[in-house]
């Protein structure tokens, strides 16, 4: 499901596309053309992370932090200021929120 459209300064315009796996929030980012590439996973799937997640949050893939700026300019995302380690190798994980109400209707 298309959640969102946003610019980034790297990529161009990109389409956020949203559905939900394991109760979690997953979140692919696409190209904005006739193409439509795939960009990347904005969200990771991390499982008993110790932190639950509400129902617009998600583990924030940290390979992606140079969209962090892009994202809050967009007004649809902001971090929660909270933390997970990744269990797999203790990676530092950012919580973010997707900020749009109908979310819920995923």
């Amino acid at each position: 499901m298309s959640l969102a459209c946003i610019a980034t300064r790297k990529y161009g315009p990109l389409i956020v596309h949203g559905h939900r796996h394991n109760d979690q929030l997953v979140l692919d980012l696409f190209q904005d053309d006739p193409q439509g590439e795939a960009v990347g996973r904005l969200s990771l799937i991390i499982v008993d992370a110790g932190e639950p997640l509400g129902d617009d949050e998600f583990y924030f893939d940290p390979e992606h932090l140079a969209l962090q700026e892009d994202l809050l300019i967009s007004g649809q995302f902001q971090p929660t200021g909270r933390l997970v380690r990744h269990p797999r190798d203790g990676t530092a994980v950012p919580i973010w929120s997707f900020v749009r109400s109908s979310i819920n209707s995923m």
